[in-house]
């Protein structure tokens, strides 16, 4: 087993949660840029994009001191290439829109090499996840009197026992009850601010301003003139008609 390990666990697996967490959150900005052409939704972009590249690469760094352990000429070899092929050209194609990013200028193809980043970083996280549960990678029982349980015990030891004791403060029953009141709870919470949002929108919608109606884009309607939506509304209702 590599000796890449803190707390008793290996390091890769938790350091790989940042970047696969922060290139979709990338996307999420980028759409919140293109859709309301914020100028702060294109900057959180950026540097979400770039701790993503950070933190990629620390666990490219930690995940290629596994890929050496895992024997030549077998399925999780293959798997692993897979795997690290497709996270370097994600962190590659991050780099490059960094690039174009710090002109300042987001056109359609950064937000599509975006697209492509995270479809590829999915693709990964599946090769990643068939290594550990198809193939058993980073994964060994190990016996607590072994001299290998006393070694993994010795780095981040402290750690490691205080998130052991935690333990004893979390229930070992099954949570799936609970988890279907709190939704439901929510989902009543949710109709009834929706209720209330909609009537106070019906409310607003019956009281015009004092003086004079209001047309679509907020300009008065001056009397005797016909309204485009109700003009609409009487050619949709005579068309059905027919």
């Amino acid at each position: 087993m590599p000796k890449l390990t803190y707390a008793e666990h290996p390091v890769h697996p938790v350091v790989n949660d940042f970047p696969a967490a922060l290139v979709p959150t990338s996307l999420v900005f980028d759409m919140l840029h293109l859709v309301t052409r914020r100028h702060s939704f294109k900057v959180a972009s950026f540097f979400t994009m770039l701790m993503a590249v950070v933190t990629g690469a620390v666990a490219a760094a930690t995940g290629y001191a596994d890929y050496r352990e895992i024997p030549p000429n077998t399925e999780a070899k293959r798997i692993a290439n897979a795997h690290a092929l497709l996270n370097a050209g994600v962190l590659g194609s991050l780099v490059i829109q960094l690039l174009i990013r710090a002109t300042g200028r987001v056109g359609l193809f950064a937000r599509l090499l975006n697209v492509v980043a995270n479809v590829g970083l999915m693709s990964s996280g599946w090769y990643g996840t068939r290594l550990v549960y198809r193939h058993g990678i980073r994964v060994e029982r190990i016996d607590e009197s072994s001299d290998i349980a006393a070694e993994a015990r010795a780095d981040g030891r402290p750690f490691a026992d205080a998130l052991g004791s935690a333990l004893a403060m979390v229930p070992d029953t099954d949570l799936s009850e609970l988890v279907a009141k709190v939704t439901g709870s929510v989902q009543q919470v949710t109709d009834t601010l929706s209720d209330r949002a909609t009537e106070a929108t019906d409310e607003w919608a019956d009281q015009p301003p004092a003086g004079a109606e209001q047309g679509a884009l907020g300009d008065p309607v001056a009397e005797g003139e016909v309204r485009v939506t109700d003009a609409v509304n009487e050619a949709l209702t005579d068309e059905a008609v027919r």
